[in-house]
């Protein structure tokens, strides 16, 4: 700028503006420092009669100094909680804000500060549209929605360059569609659900439902660990590998059975919707600021109250917390996995179709957890028929890598397919197992 030596005005004139931004374009900025005032006037003023402005403008002071308006003033020193920007402000907003502060306030405008990467295609470049490999913001959401697009950051390591591609979405819309599958899941298993008369106490609860309050109390614990190190990532994939792993592979596969099929007052299955609704509280608020949409609209669908984005984050109860329950569990799991290889191999040979066509003769000298209650496993493996023995296992018996000492066979269950449940086993008149008879008595 020029100032006027006898008035002290900012010369403000078009001309003049226009003629510095027309030598800036050829020369760059630095001919400003070069270049003789009357370049810049032209004949319109005389040189001598004003004084040219060599200070810079730093363009991110202005932003830098939003702290004092912000939060700040001179009865409450307050600190933002977070700033967040990508590395290149590290000598920029970071810095200047930091400097600002220090030089006003006497200490850092704030407690902690975030960097992320810069966004970039699949292949690590830099988005262009000449190469074409730019992706619109306003196309994604209108394709995919704002909740996988909030999916995509947060399954991103925002500390490196973000890698996004339309192929990329569509693996997250994947994710997306486990997470939502399991919230239409439990949806569906707490039909009708009323707790006041489906409480069950917690010493009543059968060993699978004891195990999955336990693994919430460990997952809260990660999870709180991933919020004070703003470990996105990590939150993300433990909520989501519990989802898909321990309940959707696990728990609600073995439980299917009895929600479907028991009686509505069977106390194992109320423990079960019991436990189902634990878990629907604690996942769909786990995932809330992630998915803010969907968690919306499955706490409406259900709990029908205020906003899923008013509520507390879920407090667990840390006496649901069993490491030696949990080991047992585990032992199950590693047994019933070598039992659903076994499965694979005697489908893919014509052995069973279903596995409810199935019976499991299982032979070890280890020692297996509920060895007596063939009924538990029947349910575990999702079989019509089971037996253990110690010794006496055939020479063509399955023998997974991951458990050497047990041997497993798979043959035909004997008996008719009940036309409920759909295990093979002794049926009635009516076409039905007498567990089947006994609930549609209840039922009648």
């Amino acid at each position: 700028m020029f100032i006027n030596k006898k008035s002290g005005d900012i010369l403000k004139d078009a001309e003049v503006i226009e003629r510095v931004a027309t030598i800036f374009e050829k020369e760059g900025s630095n001919a400003w420092f070069i270049r003789p005032a009357q370049d810049f006037l032209g004949n319109k003023y005389n040189a001598e009669d004003f004084e040219q402005n060599f200070d810079t403008l730093d363009v991110w002071f202005e932003s830098s100094a939003t702290y004092s308006y912000v939060f700040r003033n001179e009865s409450a020193k307050k600190r933002a909680d977070l700033y967040i920007e990508g590395s290149d402000q590290h000598r920029g907003w970071f810095q200047h804000s930091l400097l600002n502060s220090c030089g006003t306030f006497g200490d850092a405008p704030f407690k902690t500060v975030m960097t992320h990467g810069f966004t970039v295609d699949e292949q690590g470049r830099k988005m262009s549209k000449s190469i074409g490999n730019t992706v619109n913001l306003e196309d994604v959401i209108k394709n995919y929605g704002a909740d996988i697009f909030r999916l995509w950051v947060t399954c991103s390591d925002f500390t490196q360059d973000l890698k996004i591609s339309t192929g990329i979405l569509s693996r997250i819309e994947t994710v997306y569609r486990k997470i939502r599958n399991t919230l239409r899941y439990m949806l569906g298993a707490l039909n009708d659900f009323d707790k006041n008369l489906e409480q069950v106490n917690y010493v009543e609860l059968p060993i699978i439902e004891k195990w999955a309050l336990h693994k919430i109390v460990e997952i809260d614990e990660v999870l709180l660990e991933c919020i004070k190190a703003y470990d996105l990532n990590r939150y993300f994939n433990t909520v989501y590998n519990f989802c898909t792993g321990d309940l959707s592979s696990f728990y609600f596969d073995v439980r299917k059975d009895c929600l479907y099929c028991d009686a509505k007052n069977d106390l194992k299955r109320r423990a079960y919707r019991y436990v189902v609704d634990i878990l629907f509280d604690c996942i769909v608020k786990w995932l809330a600021p992630i998915l803010p949409f969907t968690c919306e609209d499955a706490w409406q669908a259900f709990r029908n109250i205020s906003s899923v984005h008013l509520e507390r984050f879920p407090k667990v109860d840390s006496n649901w917390k069993n490491d030696d329950l949990c080991n047992e569990v585990e032992k199950i799991q590693e047994i019933r996995r070598s039992v659903n290889t076994a499965l694979d191999i005697a489908r893919k040979d014509k052995v069973v179709g279903s596995s409810l066509q199935a019976k499991v003769s299982l032979f070890t000298e280890d020692k297996v957890p509920y060895a007596n209650d063939l009924e538990f496993w029947k349910e575990i493996l999702i079989v019509s028929d089971f037996e253990i023995f110690k010794d006496g296992a055939p020479a063509d018996a399955f023998v997974s890598e991951e458990l050497k000492n047990v041997k497993v066979v798979i043959s035909p269950a004997e008996g008719e397919k009940c036309n409920r449940c759909w295990k093979v086993t002794k049926i009635n008149q009516s076409g039905v197992c007498d567990r089947c008879q006994r609930v549609l008595d209840s039922i009648n």
